[in-house]
């Protein structure tokens, strides 16, 4: 498959997995990402011997370890790169994420764990200094970033460390790379935040799904769908939301979130029980009256 991204061919995606299961994860998110974005280059680092037309390049990783975003990151044929995991699902075009790195080297969304397994009481920064989660990482291509990668990939393995978030957060502590967070719809990951989602905030982008890791990876020649990601009430908010978004063309208009809808439900249940309720008083009360009148 050709480079389709013909207007700004120094931009495109990258995946980068290691084992059969991701890999095909990686196969379905990015049949995600073309049926939004047709014209994007997208490319896969993997350890697995894989054909598949979906992607512009696939390249043999050399990274050994679980963790081979940063080779991808680095190894990159962009001059300007937004990384994923396997488990995103685009739901939009977010070529506006390219744009930032005109003025800044890096942007990732901030992670939602403080855990201390996020947060290692003996890593001496501030607790004030946010968690990156490393799922959606835009970055542009530089000697320094290369750096950057590099001491972050060495560290990960130094504390053989299942997580890569906490060296991420050290090396962002540390450098003078120009980094900026992104918008947390850029990086759905906390999926309930869905049930409260107001049209004000802006239509989700990516939908971070780990859960997609606890069973089958599905079939690779197949996207992702929002009826196999969400339930049913999130998958038509989600929906609802991507046709009112002012900034994606919609048009603005009062949509009920799936609490607001599971509140009605509740309400109407509880109105019809109260209505059963009194009927079942008021007939007790009229067979008390007869019994009286009998026993005089």
């Amino acid at each position: 498959m050709t480079d389709e991204l013909t207007a700004e061919p120094e931009k495109g995606f990258v995946f980068a997995t290691t084992g059969e299961s991701y890999t095909i994860l990686a196969r379905r998110a990015a049949r995600s990402l073309r049926a939004v974005m047709p014209r994007a280059a997208i490319d896969l680092f993997t350890d697995q011997a894989v054909d598949d037309v979906i992607f512009d390049k696939i390249h043999g990783l050399a990274h050994n370890g679980h963790r081979p975003k940063m080779e991808a990151l680095r190894r990159s044929r962009f001059a300007r790169t937004i990384y994923l995991d396997a488990d995103v699902m685009v739901l939009t075009d977010i070529s506006e994420v390219f744009e930032l790195l005109d003025v800044f080297d890096m942007a990732a969304a901030l992670g939602g764990s403080r855990s201390q397994q996020m947060i290692p009481p003996d890593d001496g920064l501030p607790r004030a200094f946010p968690v990156v989660n490393s799922g959606v990482i835009a970055a542009r291509s530089s000697p320094r970033l290369a750096a950057f990668l590099t001491e972050w990939e060495d560290e990960v393995a130094r504390t053989k460390s299942r997580l890569d978030q906490p060296a991420l957060r050290r090396r962002l502590y540390e450098t003078d790379l120009r980094f900026i967070p992104l918008p947390i719809e850029y990086n759905l990951k906390n999926i309930k935040t869905i049930d409260v989602w107001l049209l004000i905030n802006g239509a989700p982008r990516i939908l971070h799904q780990a859960a997609l890791h606890k069973g089958p990876p599905g079939d690779p020649m197949m996207p992702y769908s929002l009826d196999e990601l969400l339930s049913v009430p999130r998958a038509k908010h989600v929906r609802d939301l991507l046709e009112t978004d002012w900034s994606l063309g919609g048009t603005p208009q009062a949509i009920s979130t799936p609490t607001d809808r599971l509140r009605l439900q509740l309400k109407r249940q509880q109105g019809g029980a109260g209505k059963a309720t009194r009927r079942l008083r008021r007939l007790m009360e009229r067979l008390r009256a007869g019994l009286l009148r009998r026993s005089r």
